[in-house]
């Protein structure tokens, strides 16, 4: 085992017994027989939909390096998504980056790079619509210790966002200057090492080049939105195909429990503590833990059994195996 490993593992265990201690079994399957199906089949074609935007997004956030294939970015992102299921430490990104390389012969390090912007931009999507929430909508303010500490994870989650993303941004804007500053604050290294770091901290900039690029990144802003739309309608068909009288912007606001559940270091596939975040979420609408938790389950599994069998069909296409994500997770970037 890899011991770095074990406290997401610890934490996924600790926080899903601690949901089965207070659950009552007779009423958490009651919860479930009345589910409208129809309705959580429209939920997973969504969610696989979403699968497609990701790749669209993709390709302008790699466009200044290479103009890659849409399907071939389509199957990175279904094998990466997959793998994210399966493998811990989000592998996901490291496979993605590999298989776009391997394909379209573009450095590991640039497709990884966009991969980095692609996540700070989904980040603060997130923090701005939980913000919105805030202003906008009258969410329940009874159980304040929940809000109060989404308040304040906001607060840091956007200061370190501002701070990754301005970093970035110096890399991609002002190579030149970075580049010395590195080699200052390196200087003690043997030069074949500097050499090295040089290579990789330019090839890794090479992929921040669309931060640069207004058109492009105008683009990727609203694939980005179109993503959190697609996302949030995916949880408003759950959430009535449970029936439950639940106000429209419950469903955004379940993309920041959800988002806040999968940070959270975990086991494979963000187990336990994604289905305590959802379970802390409907807390503040006076949903039973019971309800809760059915919901949460169905939610978890509406993206992590498609992510996995689209993944695994395109894994089937690229001729390649788990054992092989694996090797590449394990030899990182």
């Amino acid at each position: 085992m890899q011991w770095n490993l074990l406290p997401g593992i610890i934490i996924s265990v600790i926080l899903g017994l601690f949901i089965l201690y207070q659950i009552d079994f007779n009423q958490l399957i009651s919860a479930l027989q009345p589910v409208q199906y129809s309705l959580l089949v429209s939920a997973v074609l969504v969610t696989i939909l979403t699968l497609f935007i990701r790749a669209w997004r993709w390709q302008y956030l790699l466009q200044p390096v290479k103009s890659v294939r849409t399907l071939h970015l389509c199957s990175a992102t279904a094998i990466g998504f997959m793998a994210n299921m399966l493998l811990p430490a989000r592998a996901g990104e490291v496979v993605r980056a590999h298989i776009i390389s391997r394909k379209e012969e573009v450095s590991t390090l640039a497709s990884f790079a966009t991969i980095v912007v692609e996540r700070v931009l989904d980040l603060l999507s997130v923090l701005l619509l939980f913000a919105l929430l805030l202003v906008l909508t009258p969410l329940p303010r009874e159980i304040t210790p929940l809000i109060e500490g989404l308040r304040v994870g906001g607060y840091v989650a956007a200061a370190v966002c501002g701070i990754l993303l301005g970093s970035l941004w110096l890399m991609a804007s002002k190579v030149t200057q970075m580049l010395r500053l590195m080699h200052i604050c390196l200087a003690f290294l043997p030069d074949q090492w500097l050499t090295k770091l040089t290579t990789m901290f330019l090839s890794f900039v090479l992929g921040l080049q669309a931060l640069k690029k207004g058109r492009q990144l105008a683009s990727i802003v609203l694939l980005s939105l179109c993503l959190w739309m697609a996302l949030a309608l995916s949880n408003f068909l759950i959430l009535r195909s449970f029936s439950l009288q639940l106000p429209a912007y419950a469903a955004c606001f379940f993309l920041v429990m959800q988002t806040l559940g999968v940070a959270v270091p975990s086991a494979p596939g963000f187990i336990g503590t994604y289905h305590a975040a959802v379970v802390a979420g409907f807390a503040i609408f006076g949903v039973s833990q019971e309800v809760a938790l059915s919901v949460a389950i169905i939610m978890h599994a509406v993206f992590f059994f498609p992510f996995i069998l689209v993944g695994l069909l395109f894994l089937w296409q690229e001729n390649l195996s788990l054992r092989a994500l694996w090797s590449v997770k394990a030899q990182g970037l």
